[in-house]
This record gives structure tokens, C-alpha cells and sequence, in this order.
């Protein structure tokens, strides 16, 4: 019979994705906790995690387990805390864009740390926390695009209106010549923005690229150049008047969120998750 102490730190290796994180968090020493892998490891027959030059990464085997494991392991331990009256029941583990975590789920989930629940939070892209949602890293994945994988359902958040923003100095200037700011190379929002209201792809030169849209927020609204945002994020500097729109289509492009979780029965905490993530 395994361990369930082995499990469960083996889960929070996984989530965490460090040895010296997962350790922290369970308030053991790094060597017990690699003792308690090692020793699941040897129950099983199999290694759960490989080095690398980045360090630790989960193998295929590591990924079955969590799949199969973390619901019910995190149910266990929020019915035991409920029966010894401790007041942290279980944990929340969500992961999505940072700019919307900060902005909506970090205020959102306060109810819950108030009950007693401690909320986790990650980001990453949306296709790799996808699947790490279906492999049982995460309860629940604030998602951009949702995808085909059978092991998940997707609930539409909110329809995000997209806008043109620079700083008032580029109000008048072609947008061609208006210099580009963005989060990757391949300016995939900007492109799409392009494509769908203008029918070409930008021709500005690319000046700036940042992996957080606030960074970029702030990048433009110094005069460096224009982005493509989610109105919500820069709603406040519109109004402020530190950016202005630089195009106002007739039917603005727009960006889906939507709330994955994985498909079965779903926790009560869950449940009251999505609850306070829905859109009031």
C-alpha cells in the first residue's frame, strides 16, 4: 500500500516543481523530502522525476499519479481538517494569465482565504497550463482558448473587448510608423487585431517586447510605442488620459476567458470557486 505522506509530497514536488519549494511549503527539511519521493519511487517501480539542466521535471509516470491522485488527496485533507476543527481546510491550486490573476481572481478568491482555504496561484501559457490542469497539477486554469482534450470542460468567463492604446503623443501619427510593443516576437494579438480590423498585418517596427502585459502597460503609456491590450487593463489610464485609443472599430475584436476545470465530480470547493469567478 502507498504512503499517503509520500503522495502527498510527491504532489507538491509536481505542483511546485521544486524539491526546495515543496519542502518549504510542507515545513520539512529537502532531505526528507527527496527520502519520501525516493521512497514512492521504489513502491511503484518507477522514477517520478528526471534532472535537468533547469532542474527537476516530471516523467510520464509523475503525471498518471498527480492525474490520479490530487483530487482525491486534496478531498482527504479538507475532510480532515473539517473533523479536527483546523481552520487552513485544503488548498486551491488556479493558474492563469498574471495580468487577470491580479485583476480579478487574487480579489475575487478573498472569501475563501477568509474560510479558511489558501489559494495557490500560477501563470504560464495557456497551453501548458492546460495540461498540466489535465494531469492534476491545478484544480482550475483561467484559460484564453479552450481546446478539444477530453479530460476538460471550459466555461466562457467573459468576452474581453481588445483595444489600440499608445500614449497621447501618437494620436495623430499613421500607424505605420507608430512603433510596436508586445509579449512575443511572433505578435500574435497584434497581428489578429491587425488582420481582423484592418485586413493587413503591422508594419511598424517592433521596440519593445515584455513578458507581462503591466510592463508593457507601462512601456507605452511612457511613449514607447503601441499595443494591443484587454480593455480592462488599461481602462483606468483611458480615462486618466495617459493612453488613448488609436482606432475605435465599429465591432472591436475581443478575447475569450474561460474557466477549465477537469471533467468529473467537482469539489464543493470548486464549486464555490467558480461561484465568485463568475463575472457580477
Amino acid at each position: 500500500m502507498l504512503d499517503l505522506s509520500h503522495i502527498r509530497t510527491f504532489l507538491e514536488v509536481y505542483r511546485e516543481g521544486s524539491i526546495t519549494k515543496a519542502a518549504a511549503k510542507l515545513h520539512l527539511s529537502q532531505p526528507t523530502v527527496t527520502q519520501h519521493v525516493k521512497a514512492l519511487e521504489t513502491q511503484i517501480g518507477s522514477a517520478l522525476f528526471e534532472r535537468t539542466p533547469r532542474g527537476i521535471a516530471p516523467t510520464g509516470h509523475a503525471h498518471d499519479l498527480a492525474a490520479r491522485a490530487a483530487g482525491q488527496l486534496d478531498d482527504l485533507a479538507s475532510l480532515s481538517a473539517a473533523q479536527s476543527g483546523e481552520q487552513r481546510s485544503t488548498t486551491l491550486h488556479v493558474a492563469g494569465p498574471h495580468e487577470y490573476v491580479a485583476t480579478f481572481v487574487a480579489p475575487d478568491l478573498v472569501p475563501l482565504a477568509r474560510e479558511g482555504v489558501r489559494v495557490q496561484a500560477y501563470s504560464g501559457r495557456t497551453a501548458d497550463m492546460l495540461e498540466r490542469l489535465a494531469e492534476g497539477a491545478y484544480d482550475a486554469v483561467i484559460a484564453l482558448h479552450s481546446n478539444d482534450d477530453p479530460r476538460l470542460r471550459f466555461e466562457l468567463l467573459r468576452d474581453e473587448e481588445l483595444v489600440l492604446a499608445a500614449a497621447p503623443e501618437w494620436r495623430d501619427h499613421d500607424l505605420d510608423s507608430v512603433p510596436l510593443v508586445a509579449y512575443d516576437e511572433r505578435l500574435p494579438v497584434l497581428r489578429s487585431y491587425f488582420l481582423d480590423v484592418f485586413g493587413y498585418e503591422p508594419r511598424g517596427q517592433v521596440v519593445g517586447m515584455f513578458p507581462s502585459q503591466f510592463a508593457i502597460r507601462s512601456f507605452v503609456a511612457r511613449g514607447g510605442g503601441m499595443a494591443v491590450f484587454p480593455r480592462y487593463l488599461v481602462a483606468a489610464q483611458l480615462e486618466a488620459g495617459e493612453l488613448v485609443l488609436l482606432h475605435e472599430p465599429t465591432t472591436p475584436p475581443t478575447l475569450p476567458y474561460y474557466l477549465a476545470t477537469r471533467v468529473g465530480p467537482r469539489r464543493a470547493l470548486l464549486e464555490r470557486a467558480s461561484a465568485l469567478l463568475a463575472p457580477r
